[in-house]
């Protein structure tokens, strides 16, 4: 199967669909980008173009492994003394894509 990408006026859009939904299953599938995936696809590309680049920064196996378990720690720690934040999933993906 070959994909398409196209971008139809907003005029047009409900008519686009209709016509696309008279194909049968399995000869046309629509995919919708919505804002998370261009925003997501937009992040991963600048993040290969560091590796690209030679710009990224990276660490060992190890290292990872001793940064987690710190993180584990100070959430325990927050968790056991109540002071455990939460907040949405836009803050989080906010904060966890944010630039360096």
């Amino acid at each position: 199967m070959q994909t398409l990408r196209l971008r139809v006026s907003d005029k047009i859009y409900k008519r686009f669909i209709r016509l696309l939904a008279r194909f049968k299953a399995g000869e046309i599938l629509v995919l919708n980008e919505d804002e998370d995936f261009v925003s997501t696809r937009e992040y991963l590309k600048s993040e290969l173009e560091k590796v690209e680049s030679g710009q990224a920064e990276f660490m060992t196996l190890e290292d990872f492994l001793k940064l987690q378990q710190r993180e584990v720690a100070r959430r325990g720690e927050l968790i056991a003394s109540g002071n455990m934040k939460t907040r949405s999933w836009e803050e989080a993906k906010a904060d966890i894509f944010r630039e360096k």
